[in-house]
C-alpha cells in the first residue's frame, strides 16, 4: 500500500488590527494623487460611492503616528472628496503604519490591477520612489509586488525627461 505524503506551506500570516474611523479628507496625505480638477466631475464620483451602500468603507489608510494617516487604496475617490468636499468627516479603515517601502509595495498592488483611473504618472511616482529612496530594482519591486518585470518597467521613463513633459507622457 502507498502512502500520500502532505505537506503544508505556510506564509507568513500578519494579523493587523483594523478601526473603522471618520476622518476628513484634508488629513489624510499621500505619496501622490492625480488632481481632479472638475469639481462636478468629482461631485459625481462622490455621489457614484455613496450610491452603492454597501458596506465596504471605500478609504483605506495606513496610522504612521497619532492622528497622522497615509492613503493605500481608493485614490480616485480620494481625489474626487478632496475637491468636492475636503473638510467633511468621511468612513476610513484605519491599518496600523507599516514601513515606507511596505506601504509603497501595497499601493501598487492595488492600483495597477485595480485602480484603472489612476494615471500612468500616479504609477510612475511610486515607482520611482521605491528605486530611488528604497534602493529597489525593477526585478526586486516585480517581485515584491507579484508582477512581471515588464509590467514594472512600463512605468518607468528616463530621469532626465523633466517632470511637465513626463506629466504629458
Amino acid at each position: 500500500m502507498r502512502q500520500t505524503e502532505a505537506r503544508i506551506c505556510l506564509i507568513e500570516v500578519m494579523v493587523m488590527t483594523t478601526k473603522s474611523m471618520l476622518i476628513c479628507p484634508s488629513n489624510i496625505v499621500t505619496y501622490y494623487h492625480d488632481d481632479i480638477k472638475n469639481e462636478e466631475r468629482a461631485k459625481k464620483i462622490v455621489q457614484a460611492q455613496r450610491a452603492r451602500r454597501n458596506r465596504i468603507i471605500p478609504l483605506v489608510a495606513e496610522e504612521v503616528a497619532k492622528g497622522e494617516y497615509v492613503l493605500v487604496e481608493n485614490f480616485i475617490y480620494y481625489s474626487a472628496l478632496l475637491k468636492a468636499q475636503p473638510d467633511v468627516r468621511v468612513p476610513c479603515l484605519v491599518y496600523p503604519g507599516t514601513s515606507d517601502e511596505e506601504r509603497l509595495i501595497h499601493i501598487l498592488k492595488i492600483s495597477i490591477p485595480l485602480e484603472k483611473g489612476t494615471s500612468w504618472i500616479f504609477k510612475n511616482e511610486h515607482v520611482m520612489k521605491l528605486k530611488q529612496d528604497h534602493g529597489l530594482s525593477e526585478r526586486e519591486i516585480a517581485r515584491k509586488a507579484n508582477f512581471n518585470t515588464s509590467t514594472i518597467i512600463q512605468y518607468i521613463l528616463d530621469t532626465r525627461i523633466p517632470p511637465n513633459i513626463r506629466e504629458k507622457a
